[in-house]
């Protein structure tokens, strides 16, 4: 189940994973704005070229490198990773309380150095599997190291524009994509803070350029995609939750 999600609109199509699945939802071969998502690699395709570009929802990766800390215990990487971008979520909201277009160089550095260098322990400590990319199994997170490395601009997008969201949590509050084999005990309608629920998403009209449109096409059980996450739903932190304004989330 695919679907994209503003504060207002849900759209959702029942097909594969596959890039022509994505194609046929009728959203991202038109969408102009940035696309907030998980890791799976159908999101960064360059089939996708009016979009402005992409943001890798936080909540996503504090999630991954949480299971990275219980993979390799002791390990200090994936904890450093995990406070630097909290701390980065705490202030890109501080800098959207301030209306500020991006969070100041004197916050944002030391943050994105610690994160960067986290990403770079990691790689050093979880070498990569030789042989064919696609049949060779990596050790648990380096594909996620590998993304957030070779990603960094996707990663911390929401940094320099305060416009883009930092998770796609929004369409957490709704309808989950699940298998139709898996229990549901129903859809939930989806919540909104009152400081920014609005027709476009934003607490402001944006252009239609920079419209956003989360798209999220995982099926529940994406552990067998190259960006498979955990769905671990523990009560969010304010700062993983809020929504803002800027664009349309896919999931």
């Amino acid at each position: 189940m695919h679907g994209a999600f503003t504060e207002q609109y849900s759209a959702f199509w029942l097909g594969a994973r596959s890039l022509d699945s994505m194609e046929d939802a009728g959203i991202l071969p038109d969408f102009a704005g940035v696309v907030a998502s998980d890791r799976y690699q159908n999101y960064f395709s360059a089939r996708w070229e009016r979009i402005a570009g992409n943001q890798a929802c936080l909540a996503h990766l504090l999630r991954d490198f949480e299971d990275c800390a219980e993979t390799y215990p002791g390990a200090v990487w994936p904890v450093q990773a995990q406070r630097a971008l909290r701390g980065l979520i705490r202030t890109w909201h501080a800098a959207v309380d301030q209306g500020l277009t991006a969070i100041p160089a004197d916050n944002l550095e030391p943050l994105e150095h610690e994160f960067r260098h986290a990403v770079l322990a990691g790689l050093a400590s979880v070498p990569r599997a030789p042989g064919p990319e696609n049949s060779v199994k990596q050790r648990p997170g380096r594909e996620l190291l590998e993304f957030c490395k070779d990603r960094q601009g996707a990663v911390l997008r929401f940094a320099k524009d305060t416009r883009v969201w930092p998770t796609d949590n929004l369409s957490d509050r709704g309808v989950r994509p699940l298998k139709p084999s898996r229990k549901y005990p129903g859809a939930r309608p989806a919540t909104t803070s009152p400081r920014t629920a609005s027709a476009s998403a934003a607490t402001s009209t944006p252009p239609a350029s920079t419209a956003r449109t989360r798209w999220m096409s995982c099926t529940t059980s994406c552990s067998a995609g190259p960006g498979g996450h955990p769905h671990r739903h523990s009560p969010r932190s304010r700062e993983d939750t809020r929504a803002t304004h800027h664009g349309a989330c896919m999931g």
